[in-house]
């Protein structure tokens, strides 16, 4: 049996984060062996919420650890072009590249935990 990816959008999150808490999506996404995925445009949308209780009490819920973070469109989209970059251009890369700048904006948003 696979496991099932749960993507809520924008306003499924607010709901749940107005009516539920983490706890709540938690157990029911294990009946069944589900897993909870979070695109960063919501968290985004989230963030533009001009009431800072609101904004700051739903980034949290989106930003929980419980989920998995997807990448960007745009890293999903510089990894398909990177590959075929190694395909039909080696000669094109680096040797060795600064890894650690890399590895720094792939963890961005857990650093959004006010």
């Amino acid at each position: 049996m696979s496991l099932t990816r749960i993507l809520f959008d924008t306003n499924v999150w607010n709901y749940l984060a107005d009516y539920a808490s983490v706890a709540d999506v938690k157990r029911a996404a294990q009946v069944g062996d589900k897993k909870i995925v979070v695109a960063p445009s919501t968290l985004y949308e989230a963030l533009r919420i001009n009431d800072s209780a609101t904004r700051a009490h739903r980034a949290k819920f989106i930003t929980d650890p419980s989920w998995k973070r997807l990448m960007p469109e745009a890293y999903s989209e510089s990894q398909e072009l990177l590959k075929e970059i190694k395909r039909l251009r080696r000669q094109w890369l680096k040797s060795k590249g600064n890894r650690g700048i890399v590895q720094r904006f792939r963890h961005d948003s857990r650093a959004v935990r006010e």
